[in-house]
């Protein structure tokens, strides 16, 4: 296999000088190229991703984009890429900002030395071979992760002459995984790529982010390691959120033997992260831990079931589905989510059937939904169904007692329209189409007190308005205040008012 080139990329507004460091020495026979060359940090910045090179030397002080803004931008998308600072002798503040961006070191200009050139390039060579050839093997992965026309040997090729020397033999694994949080692994490849390069080292490996943001790592191990992967894959995740402080989650393919397949495999790994949903303390996932038909929405017993009046009920089956779904995840999230907010939706139509003034949930539909569309685990969703029920509950309670307050008073009077009736408390839940134990309790909860006596209470004060204000016998007062016994009536009458209806009559016919 012929020799790996270091590339060098020369940038100065210079040309005399760009030219006396091409022909400083000669650098094919020292392990270096020089790949490119351009006047300002702007042309450069064009040229990296196709030249891809190892070690950049770069003047400060260059119109159009100078050598500090240029570092900046430089190791924000290629932390890996070795910088050179080319400074004149009154250019060392900035040489000390430099420093602080993450350049390797400088060389003053007039006093630029071959020997000490070349060394300074060999020692950063040497120092870390593995990040030197990690952005043309990150390149080849990334044709290969989204269906470029790279064919298996090319890519083999590629890889190798990276430094990443894997076997035609031996199957791959493909490592992909996200970041649970809003910030793109983009801000923090420089703190991540010499994780990675340092755990899968004895191993051949090439990593990237992919377009869509994924952390993709290529794997290959000798089998009599391959037992290992997980516990690797398993270390580098711990490290890389200690690292970052970030929770993550990856998945692991299954082995394939054909590079052209990483394609095929990394939509499956992307498909398998959605389900972290269902595994919110897992850091890797395998293909496995998925099941292999959807458990269906249990509707049928769901709408059997589905009782304003009883919530307790509509949410234990609902508990009872996120709780079988979890122990046995097959169901897609974005399809699980969207049952759940069915039956939610299913539960509001029923209370607004039902005659509960729902205008004020319907209000706050919008945001819980939302919450459950960004829910980012079972355990999240699940406690917005807890404030949800709780929100749902109020509602029914608040509307129950008021129901019940207006149904009260509506009894109260038909009571003391009716008391000199033969009254019983199954009559008026007959005339209200109430449940009598229903009724029963209503009652008692309002008035503290038995039907019975709340009808003899009503019937005496009847009477005390008969006895002021008609002249009637006691047997007429007694009658019509709804008493079939006279002396029932006066022995009642006595005990609420502490006199007979004779004594009580006569106070107030004596007044007349």
């Amino acid at each position: 296999m012929e020799q790996h080139l270091t590339k060098i990329l020369i940038i100065d507004d210079e040309l005399l000088l760009r030219n006396g460091i091409k022909y400083l020495c000669n650098w094919e026979e020292n392990g270096f190229t020089i790949a490119g060359e351009a006047s300002n940090g702007l042309e450069a910045l064009h040229m990296i991703e196709e030249i891809q090179p190892d070690i950049i030397l770069t003047d400060i002080i260059m119109s159009v984009m100078d050598g500090i803004e240029f570092t900046k931008k430089l190791k924000e998308q290629y932390p890996w890429i070795h910088i050179i600072v080319l400074s004149s002798y009154d250019d060392f503040e900035y040489v000390k900002s430099l420093f602080k961006l993450g350049v390797a070191d400088y060389l003053l200009k007039p006093a630029l030395d071959k020997d000490e050139l070349l060394a300074l390039m060999n020692r950063l060579r040497s120092a870390s071979p593995g990040i030197r050839s990690h952005a043309s093997a990150a390149q080849t992965l990334k044709e290969l992760l989204h269906g470029g026309t790279l064919c298996c040997p090319d890519a083999l090729q590629r890889f190798r002459d990276a430094h990443t020397d894997f076997l035609e033999t031996e199957p791959y694994l493909l490592l992909t995984g996200k970041i649970l949080s809003d910030i793109s692994f983009y801000t923090l490849e420089k703190k991540i790529a010499p994780e990675i390069v340092g755990q899968f080292a004895p191993h051949s490996h090439a990593f990237c982010i992919s377009d869509e943001g994924y952390l993709c790592i290529l794997l290959q191990t000798v089998p009599e390691n391959k037992d290992l992967v997980p516990a690797l894959s398993t270390a580098l995740v711990t490290m890389l959120e200690r690292k970052t402080g970030r929770k993550m989650i990856f998945t692991l393919s299954e082995p394939y033997n054909d590079l052209s397949c990483t394609l095929t495999r990394y939509k499956d790994c992307i498909r398998l992260l959605e389900y972290s949903f269902y595994f919110p303390e897992r850091e890797l996932l395998y293909p496995e831990d998925i099941k292999a038909s959807a458990l269906p929405f249990p509707q049928q017993e769901y709408q059997k079931n589905l009782d304003p009046l009883y919530l307790p009920g509509v949410r234990h089956l609902l508990r009872q589905y996120v709780r079988r779904t979890v122990e046995s995840p097959s169901t897609e999230v974005f399809v699980f989510k969207k049952q759940i907010e069915s039956a939610l939706y299913s539960l509001i139509l029923a209370l607004t059937m039902a005659g509960f003034d729902t205008s004020g949930i319907n209000m706050e539909k919008v945001k819980y939904f939302k919450m459950i569309d960004k829910a980012p685990d079972y355990a999240v969703l699940d406690k917005i169904l807890d404030d949800f029920f709780l929100l749902v509950n109020n509602l029914v309670q608040r509307e129950t007692a008021r129901r019940d307050l207006d149904l009260f008073y509506q009894i109260k009077s038909y009571i003391a329209d009716n008391c000199n009736q033969d009254l019983k408390l199954s009559d008026i839940a007959q005339a209200f189409h109430l449940n009598y134990t229903y009724l029963s309790t209503l009652f008692y909860q309002k008035t503290n007190e038995h039907f019975s006596d709340y009808l003899n209470k009503v019937r005496i004060e009847k009477a005390r308005h008969l006895l002021q204000t008609q002249k009637l016998s006691i047997a007429q007062v007694s009658e019509q205040a709804g008493f079939i016994n006279q002396g029932y009536f006066s022995k009642i009458f006595k005990k609420y008012t502490e006199m007979s209806p004779r004594e009580y009559q006569k106070i107030y016919q004596r007044g007349k």
